[in-house]
């Protein structure tokens, strides 16, 4: 078997070695025919007629030392390589395309499965889950969705659905060093939290029960990157004491690049302890491992069990009306994202659709031409089964091309949506790579698509009469029907579906330029702000904290280029969601969400909020703690319709709660302003309420220095960070932002992301589909060569010519259109659920363009073919076969 093989591959040697031996036979036996008296001639000839056929020896020697399918392979292959050589134009054309769909499949489908399916590097991460407290009501997360310790510690004991509970709760701290200060955030959970989350330290160790014990030493677990940004990543980092929040710390471990959970600088052990008092009751987030073949309906079921016993006695603490959800951690993290990625995975499903169908078309229409070759080939003894295999060879190699250039695109591909992914809505573990079987998957499709398609011309070649072939091959439109009514259907799915993308596309683009210039109520240019965070909940007092903030309006209404200053609990949009009613009676409709903002005098006017009715807050309403408010004008409307609402009162009952403990949540109204979009420039706002920042101090409840600049506000920052830094050095300020730059990343990466994806897959796919009605209009053009010949010499005019080839073009593109108008009827709504929301654009514009801007295009395909034919001289074109 070893010389077997060993002659196989060494058999073109052998066939030069039995030439040599025949022709020295040949010489010796001439010779001696010379010596027995013959011509030279004769003798040559003699030694000839004795050999034999040397032709046919050589091919038995060499049929002995080859494997004849491997064989047959080989010259398949190589034929195949040099008609791909020799059509460069088809060649490069049908490969791209399939390499665009496969790359892009790739991509898409590798971006899902990380952010979506798999984005935690954690132990059983598909079992890990969050649970909240959820006011049936108005649908809204109770406390937002954090417990209290008592509660926490309640639902931890008593639950039976979880094998393991962790909490955990993260916040700003000042970190003190030998060298220096800086602001990190540390997060505290408890001891369990690693092993529950199954990830071992890439240095030194993480934190166990006995570190949260009585009497053990505060020590903290770093972060990679703050490992590497805090402290260059020295090597000798273990054992090294930082001081956070007031406390010495030893670090005792550094997590691996991947691990971020709670995205902190750095982790702390923390102890649950009943009986906590205001202000020290922090809220905590509680995760779980849900037990083996409990569903995530049965465990909500039974957590609501457990918090209505709760609610029975402890009722100030919960809604009237409330269950527990228990949601899968991917997609609490993930969000409405998750719904965007799943409708840019059907975009790009159609996109390698219409690359599918644009190969197919080039296939069945070059096999077309090549029908008096196959006919040929059959007529001089080739099988069916060695015809199929040969153009199935040549599909192959094409399909080989197609993968290698799709793995290139992916490549690329998944670095380029790495650039513009939107960091908000996805976790912060997630890591972009490709994802082998999605790239296998898009590989068999596009294979299978070419072979299928490959194998149909040889298996008409191989049962048609040859005769008849040998006549009709290459002549007149007969030919060219075999085939016709599937190039025709392929071109009407390739313009549906890329309709489809299109209006998708037109969507989006609307959609983000309604976005960017959306009227907030407020103008966002010149604004910014930065954040002060008290280490301490409870120090200093009300008086002294409420002094910090009034210095540090003033320190930074002196900033060069500042032209204004105020204290808010957040940016014009956001806020504390609670509900409001009207003291005695219920707000129209049940229970009323408004969103409420903590300012103090200065707010209003530096964001340009004038009243409409009444005042707004005054010196004196802010620094006596007045229980006062501002009311937005949709408020006004819904709860006093025709009355004047000023004098008038509102409750709200979520500040007798935690973090502000209110004794009285009733607050008289002095102003009524206009709305601002408090959800954002896509979303219709809530009514608001504006209350003194004096309201609450008692926790570390957000605080914003906000300033209205001249010029650019993000290059005032770093100014304006020093000045609220001189009012006392021991307080912790976060790196400030402007509200342009917030917007971009809070409410326009996303769409912005969904826009470039869809809009690249759109501009492919109109691409392809101007390449697919090109080729079959010029393929058409090409078949009737000589009946628009004929019909020149019978009097056509070119304008004539021109109108059948067009006529014959805009009858596609009207199907095809009338069909992806027809899809579109499904696709439209899953863009505006998925991706734009309920208050994106009209669609009929959008639909308009899209028609328009695909009519154009396959007219001008099919223009240029058309011109082409018009050009056709009859006598040349009748001289021809």
């Amino acid at each position: 078997m070893t010389m077997a093989w060993r002659r196989f591959f060494r058999r073109a040697w052998w066939d030069d070695e039995r030439t040599r031996e025949l022709e020295s036979y040949l010489e010796l036996e001439t010779d001696e025919n010379i010596a027995r008296g013959m011509t030279p001639d004769d003798a040559r000839a003699a030694a000839r007629r004795k050999l034999g056929n040397t032709g046919r020896i050589r091919e038995e020697i060499y049929a002995m030392n080859t494997v004849t399918l491997l064989d047959w392979i080989g010259q398949d292959i190589r034929y195949a390589a040099r008609v791909l050589r020799r059509n460069p134009g088809f060649t490069i054309a049908a490969v791209l395309t399939l390499a665009l769909g496969i790359g892009g499949v790739t991509v898409i489908y590798s971006a899902l499965r990380n952010i979506l399916l798999d984005p935690f590097p954690y132990a059983k991460s598909d079992r890990m889950v969050n649970v909240w407290v959820v006011d049936t009501e108005t649908g809204r997360r109770w406390s937002g969705g954090a417990m209290g310790q008592d509660e926490l510690l309640d639902f931890w004991q008593q639950q039976t659905v979880f094998e393991t509970v962790v909490a955990s709760a993260t916040d700003n701290a000042m970190m003190r060093t030998g060298t220096g200060s800086d602001i990190v955030s540390l997060s505290e959970m408890t001891p369990n939290t690693f092993p529950f989350l199954g990830v071992p330290p890439l240095k030194g160790r993480v934190f166990t029960e006995d570190d949260a014990g009585p009497g053990a030493g505060p020590v903290v677990v770093l972060d990679h990157g703050a490992w590497i940004e805090k402290f260059g990543g020295r090597e000798d980092i273990l054992g090294q004491v930082v001081t956070v929040a007031d406390v010495p710390r030893t670090i005792i471990g550094v997590m691996p690049p991947r691990f971020a959970w709670q995205a902190p600088h750095m982790w702390a052990p923390l102890t649950l302890r009943r009986g906590a008092t205001p202000p020290d009751d922090r809220r905590w987030w509680y995760q779980a491992h849900l037990k083996p073949g409990v569903t995530l309906a049965e465990a909500s079921e039974r957590m609501t069990a457990v918090a209505q016993r709760r609610a029975a006695l402890h009722p100030d603490e919960y809604p009237p009306h409330l269950r527990m959800e228990v949601l899968d951690l991917r997609y609490r993290v993930v969000g409405p994202f998750s719904r965007v990625l799943y409708t840019l995975l059907a975009a790009v499903v159609l996109l390698l659709l219409i690359a599918c169908c644009n190969v197919s078309n080039m296939l069945l229409a070059r096999a077309t031409t090549r029908e008096r070759e196959m006919t040929l080939r059959a007529a001089l003894g080739g099988g069916r089964l060695r015809i199929m295999a040969h153009l199935l060879t040549e599909s192959g190699l094409l399909a080989l091309c197609g993968a290698i250039g799709g793995c290139i695109l992916a490549w690329a591909g998944i670095r380029a949506v790495a650039t513009i992914l939107p960091r908000q809505g996805v976790a912060f573990e997630v890591q972009l790579r490709l994802v082998p079987e999605a790239l296998v998957a898009s590989l068999a499709l596009a294979v299978f698509t070419t072979m299928i398609v490959g194998i149909v011309p040889a298996w008409n070649a191989s049962r048609q009469d040859l005769v008849n072939g040998m006549r009709e091959s290459g002549k007149g439109s007969g030919a060219s029907n075999k085939h016709g009514w599937l190039r025709h259907g392929l071109v009407v799915a390739e313009v549906a579906t890329s309709l489809v993308l299109l209006l998708g596309a037109g969507m989006l683009i609307r959609n983000f330029a309604s976005l960017v210039s959306a009227d907030l109520g407020v103008n966002p240019k010149g604004l910014a702000s930065v954040a002060p965070r008290f280490e301490k909940r409870d120090e200093p007092g009300p008086a002294l904290r409420h002094q910090y903030y009034v210095d540090a309006v003033a320190r930074a209404r002196a900033v060069n280029g500042v032209t204004g200053a105020a204290q808010v609990s957040n940016w014009p949009y956001g806020g504390w969601q609670m509900t409001a009613n009207r003291p005695g009676m219920r707000a129209p409709g049940g229970a009323e969400l408004v969103v409420t903002q903590l300012c103090d005098e200065h707010y209003l006017g530096l964001v340009r909020l004038e009243p409409l009715r009444g005042r707004t807050l005054a010196a004196a309403d802010v620094s006596s703690a007045a229980r006062v408010a501002v009311i937005s004008r949709s408020l006004a409307e819904r709860y006093f319709g025709n009355e004047d609402p000023i004098g008038q009162y509102l409750d709200l009952p979520d500040l007798a709660r935690a973090p502000a403990y209110l004794n009285d949540s009733r607050f008289s109204i002095i102003g009524v302003v206009n709305d601002v979009r408090n959800q954002g420039p896509g979303d219709v706002p809530l009514p608001g309420v504006y209350l003194p920042t004096t309201t609450t101090l008692f926790g570390n409840t957000a605080r914003q220095i906000l300033v209205r600049t001249t010029g650019d506000a993000a290059a005032v920052l770093p100014a304006l960070e020093r000045a609220i830094r001189t009012v006392d050095p021991n307080v912790p300020v976060r790196p400030g932002s402007t509200l342009e730059n917030d917007l971009r990343r809070r409410f326009h990466a996303q769409p912005r992301f969904s826009l470039v994806i869809l809009t690249v897959f759109a501009g492919v796919g109109l691409t392809l589909v101007a390449v697919g009605v090109y080729g079959v209009m010029a393929y058409a053009v090409s078949r009737r060569k000589q009946e628009f010949a004929i019909r020149m010499a019978l009097g056509a005019t070119r304008y004539d010519v021109v109108r059948t080839v067009l006529r014959s073009g805009t009858a596609l593109l009207g199907i095809g259109i009338i069909a992806g108008l027809g899809m579109s009827n499904i696709s439209t709504r899953l863009v505006i659920t998925s991706v734009i929301g309920p208050s994106g654009p009209d669609v009929r514009l959008s639909g308009i363009v899209a028609v328009a801007v695909i009519t154009a295009v396959g007219l001008a395909a099919c223009l240029l073919p058309a011109l082409r034919a018009s050009r056709t001289n009859p006598m040349t074109a009748l001289r021809q076969d």
